[in-house]
């Protein structure tokens, strides 16, 4: 269940780049805008799962997943050594997996 969450929260950006693409290149194309929709949606679901974290778990996977920082980055915007960014990470993922199986 975790890999899941992690592909999940790691298909933001590429997301975000095609919804991106198919808003400018094809704005009057009803069936691609229809595609569009479902990426903005699941896009509004990424960034609601994060939203609904703690605040240090919150801004660990926001720095890293939406806005696209490496691990390293991460660590020096937040102040906290690599160690303790992993830690964070973990204890995020762990808890969205946790929420998933509580609502399967």
């Amino acid at each position: 269940m975790e890999n899941q969450i992690k592909e999940l929260l790691e298909s933001y950006i590429p997301l975000t780049r095609e919804l991106e693409q198919l808003n400018a290149c094809f704005p009057e194309d009803a069936e691609k805008q229809k595609d569009a929709a479902e990426i903005k949606h699941k896009l509004e679901t990424i960034e609601q799962l994060i939203d609904d974290l703690p605040p240090s778990e919150r801004v660990v996977l926001r720095y890293h997943y939406l806005l696209g920082l490496t691990w390293e980055e991460t660590a020096q915007r937040t102040y906290w050594c690599d160690r303790h960014i992993y830690r964070v990470r973990d204890s995020a993922i762990a808890r969205l997996a946790a929420c998933h199986r509580m609502t399967d």
